[in-house]
């Protein structure tokens, strides 16, 4: 009986302390009781000071206005930093609205398109579904979700054709996971990308191949990516072996060398 006993003891003490321990990490995780991870903060802040240098022009777009944002909305959904822009095609004047932005990961990740155009009126046309990139020069950028929706303006109907993507920086890929908070359970901070358009009936992508969302991100995600993913470049050391000639300087360390290119 006694052996029972503690068999049963100690079984209620592992899962108490199970219990406990996942609680514990959740609520630090969720900063709950003022609980702040100092390392967690740096990167959050680091992800922040890059948002808003995203890109204005690169290839065939260009900037064209910021949109007004809910300020109180930023601020309930924890958002760090956020911009809310246009672009325009210079060649085929097609128009693209992006919202991008920055936060801890376990709030930027849960307001998604597929649960937040729902509860704003929007329905659902299509399933959400993962759409690869991959640019001119055959490098791969990642993967986004895409999911049509529609809402009525002045009893038209409209359909707002929505990618979105993250990335957490730890391999510098955008990927499209169905449920973010699971795919990235550890990262610190997260950059959340959404490229939009809103079109009638007949202007609907055929294809997400070619989509203009497909063509604004091949050209837009390697510019983009160059700056909230900047190189770290060394200082060189001058070395009193090395002849002050410039002509001995190897090409692999002129200032005029093609950078290299982050995966």
């Amino acid at each position: 009986m006694k052996t029972q006993f503690y068999v049963q003891l100690l079984f209620s003490l592992v899962i108490t302390g199970a219990l406990a321990y996942v609680t514990f990490y959740e609520w630090r995780k969720q900063e709950f009781w003022g609980f702040e991870d100092p390392e967690a903060k740096l990167l959050q802040v680091q992800f922040k000071e890059r948002v808003p240098h995203a890109p204005k022009s690169f290839g065939e777009w260009v900037f064209v206005k910021e949109m007004e944002t809910d300020v109180r909305e930023l601020k309930q959904a924890q958002v760090d930093a956020s911009l809310s822009w246009i672009y325009k095609n210079l060649k085929t004047n097609d128009h693209v609205k992006i919202f991008f932005c920055s936060g801890p990961t376990n709030h930027i990740a849960v307001h998604t398109p597929d649960q937040c155009y729902p509860g704003h009126g929007s329905k659902a046309e299509t399933e959400r579904f993962p759409v690869r990139i991959v640019t001119a020069d055959q490098r791969r950028w990642g993967e986004f979700n895409h999911q049509t929706f529609s809402f009525h303006q002045n009893d038209v109907k409209i359909f707002s054709e929505v990618w979105w993507g993250f990335n957490d920086g730890i391999n510098k890929a955008w990927r499209a996971p169905g449920e973010a908070r699971t795919e990235f359970p550890n990262q610190k901070a997260l950059y959340k990308l959404y490229v939009s358009r809103d079109v009638s009936e007949d202007d609907r992508s055929k294809s997400s191949d070619n989509a203009v969302q497909m063509r604004f991100l091949k050209a837009f995600l390697p510019a983009l990516d160059a700056v909230i993913f900047p190189e770290e470049k060394k200082p060189e050391k001058a070395s009193a072996d090395k002849s002050t000639d410039p002509s001995a300087v190897p090409a692999a360390d002129s200032a005029l060398a093609p950078a290299q290119t982050a995966d």
